[in-house]
């Protein structure tokens, strides 16, 4: 009798074993399903909406590389020109937060019109964005690293068109500036937990913006050693894959998509260890739920 008993106990013990080892492989498997899913949705979230925010910025852009006629563009019809034509720019932007200002610089690089009319008279000709439009005729738009706008002081991306006449002749470019800042609390809005991140980079693998915020790794190139980076040199435009993140030696599960038509690409990512919080809960209580039952 009392055998038969060990032998039931022993295999009700098993029974329960068995169940509970597979309802904690089931629900790992469930939590990281969740959070592929969920970055998936993020960083497919956030392709479209900046694309969206680059194809509207570069319809401005192309309008008012070809609106204005070579006679305005120059210093000395500035003073006839200007409320005309500021409030022709403030007209394109005001219904575009994500745009702090957009300007008409001549071929020196000195500021001709602005949205703003308070912007101070600066020159662009040391930057490269500029420099690459003077010495090349071409109707792309150039984009450049992240910078402190000096019109603005805000961490910004600039977006530069050039002004050509009918022979080619380099009169200029229109910018706009997209507000990083601005950019940046909008990627606060992803629920990624406290080790999560979500940022933004260049194909040459640049930073742009990122949360949480780590301002010395702005416009610093990712690690060759990067999986995502190698994935994107290899011409693998989206996925998602774990890895450890070099910057912060974070262990995530991330998705990845480039931009479509633009030359960036999207990371969203949430902590493995954070995100199997409640799975590690869950699996502590059926341990105790168990032993209760079994011993």
């Amino acid at each position: 009798m009392i055998l038969r008993y060990k032998l039931i106990y022993l295999f009700l013990f098993i029974i329960i074993s068995f169940y509970s080892g597979f309802f904690i492989y089931s629900e790992y498997q469930r939590t990281i399903t969740d959070a592929e899913k969920l970055t998936q949705n993020f960083s497919k979230l956030l392709e479209i909406r900046f694309e969206n925010i680059l194809s509207r910025t570069i319809s401005i852009l192309d309008f008012q590389a070809h609106e204005y006629p070579e006679a305005v563009l120059t210093q000395s019809s500035v003073q006839k020109n200007k409320s005309t034509i500021n409030a022709n720019i403030q007209r394109l932007v005001q219904n575009f937060p994500e745009i702090s200002n957009a300007y008409i610089f001549d071929a020196n690089g000195d500021l001709l019109y602005s949205s703003d009319e308070n912007t101070p008279e600066i020159n662009l000709a040391d930057r490269p964005f500029f420099i690459t439009l003077k010495e090349k005729q071409t109707d792309d738009v150039v984009f450049s690293d992240a910078m402190i706008a000096r019109t603005t002081n805000r961490w910004s991306l600039v977006m530069a068109h050039g002004i050509y006449n009918p022979n080619g002749k380099f009169l200029g470019i229109v910018t706009t500036l997209l507000d990083l800042q601005k950019e940046t609390e909008f990627l606060k809005s992803f629920q990624i937990g406290n080790e999560g991140a979500a940022l933004i980079r260049n194909l040459d693998h640049k930073l742009i913006i990122r949360h949480p915020q780590i301002e010395s790794a702005v416009n610093q190139i990712a690690s060759p050693q990067n999986v995502i980076r190698q994935k994107i040199d290899s011409g693998i435009y989206s996925g998602t894959l774990e890895h450890l993140a070099i910057l912060d030696n974070v262990n995530r599960i991330s998705s990845f998509e480039k931009v479509n038509g633009y030359p960036f690409y999207i990371l969203i990512g949430v902590s493995k260890d954070e995100y199997l919080t409640t799975w590690r809960t869950h699996c502590y209580l059926l341990f105790w739920v168990t032993a209760y039952f079994c011993f």
